[in-house]
């Protein structure tokens, strides 16, 4: 889900979510894509925080 999240916010490929969702989850980066990166977490969530996190996104949206 995180994922998804930063993939739906990168429209500009040179953005600051781009750039953090490379190195967090790794791929292929440069000009033509050429490089891979490997991923380096540095957003670590324990099971507690993705429900906290959830429980934030439904109150929000209702």
């Amino acid at each position: 889900m995180l994922k998804l999240l930063f993939q739906k916010n990168c429209s500009n490929p040179n953005s600051f979510n781009r750039n953090a969702a490379i190195h967090q989850f790794g791929g292929k980066a440069g000009k033509n894509k050429k490089v891979e990166i490997p991923a380096r977490t540095y957003l670590s969530l324990l099971n507690n925080h993705v429900d906290k996190i959830k429980l934030d996104i439904e109150k929000y949206f209702s």
